[in-house]
Formats: structure tokens, sequence, C-alpha cells
């Protein structure tokens, strides 16, 4: 890790390799004989006989680093086991199912399951996607836009990322949804009405009608 260039010396006169460079030549004579530090290992003293590696969950694509600063997190969504790393490559991202908000993770343990009402359809997610209005998802860890289970016909909701069936609101009265996974009911047409909770509307009985929308008894047909 040191030199001299100085002929006949009976102190000691080894100067350090620089930072970022080390060697293991003894009785070197020139700072030639320092070796910059390969991608993914640093050197942050002078003197170096050897480079240090960067962290699990870290890389480097710089020669010759002369500060762990220098290496790299392995950015959101992803984790890295591998010490002394050279390329983002060896970053792996989390599997579908989960998600990583933070940087420099160093293993798939990291990963963390989506929530209920939210999933991650790809790997190597940051964040994880809610389910939609009109629907909701009670469980963790789900993969597919499909998991999120579907408010019956008759209810709606109008909130993103609902975790219960509870959260799914009856149709009030005059409006029917006849169709699952609504975020809003529709209005009774006219000559039609609902008491509410309705798939569909009743018609008015013969000999009565309804000229107005968004009724709700049969009492409203005259």
């Amino acid at each position: 890790g040191t030199f001299s260039t100085q002929h006949g010396q009976t102190t000691t006169t080894c100067e350090g390799c620089r930072r970022g460079t080390y060697s293991t030549v003894s009785g070197a004579s020139s700072a030639s004989r320092c070796v910059p530090c390969a991608t993914g290992k640093y050197s942050d003293n002078q003197g170096a006989s050897a480079c240090l590696e960067c962290g699990a969950g870290k890389y480097s694509v710089t020669v010759g680093s002369d500060q762990e600063g220098e290496c790299i997190l392995c950015g959101k969504g992803k984790f890295s086991s591998t010490t002394g790393a050279s390329t983002e490559g060896t970053c792996i991202n989390c599997p579908p199912g989960k998600y990583l908000a933070t940087e420099g993770n160093v293993a798939v343990t990291d990963c963390a399951l989506c929530h209920l009402g939210t999933y991650a359809p790809s790997s190597g997610m940051r964040s994880c996607v809610s389910c939609g209005a009109g629907k909701y998802l009670a469980s963790e860890g789900n993969d597919e836009e499909t998991d999120c289970s579907l408010c019956r016909a008759g209810t709606y909701s109008t909130q993103q990322g609902q975790t219960s069936v509870l959260t799914c609101t009856e149709c009030m009265a005059g409006t029917y949804g006849n169709t699952g996974g609504e975020s809003a009911c529709v209005l009774c047409p006219s000559g039609k009405y609902s008491a509410g909770n309705a798939t569909v509307c009743q018609e008015c009985p013969p000999g009565t009608y309804l000229a107005t929308e968004g009724n709700d008894a049969e009492a409203d047909c005259i």
C-alpha cells in the first residue's frame, strides 16, 4: 500500500497510495504500482493494500472510487445480497404481489406484501396499485387486478383501495345497479321506481305513469 522513490533512505519515507488505489507489492518504487480500485470497490484511505467492497444492496460502476458514497443504492422495488457488485443488473426485482418503497435493500424478505385493497401486477414495484372504485380486496400479497372483488349488483363504492365488502353501499331508493363493481348507482328512468338495494327498477302498474326519474315508491305512479 506504499512506495518510495528515494534511494538509500535510513528513515521511513514510504508514501501511501492515494485514495481510490491500492498496492499489494512490497518494495514498490513508484506510484505507478498503485492500482485503481475495480468497479464494485473503493478505498477511502491512503496506503491501502486492498480495496473495500460495496455492501449488499449497492453497486458501483466507477473505477478508482475513493469513498463509500460512490456505491449506488439499488433502487426502489429492488434488492441485492451481492457484495462488491459492479452493475445495476445485480439488483433483483421484488416479485409480483410485493413492493419496496425504499432503496438499498439486501434481501427478498425486505419486499413487503401489498396491503389489503391493493395489488402489484408486475415485478420491481415501488408501490402497489389500489383496486378501483366499486371493488375491494380483503387479502394481502395479490398480483392481479382480477384479484379485486366486485361490489355485488345493487351496491356501489366510490372509493379506491377498499378492503372489505362492508365498504359496498346499497343503492338508494330511486336508483339501481344492474352489474357488479359499480362506482355509482343509476336513477330509475321515467315510468319506473325502486325501493333501494335494487338491481332493476319496477314498472308502474298498468294504467299509471311516471314522468320523472329517480322515484322510490309505487305510490309515485299516477
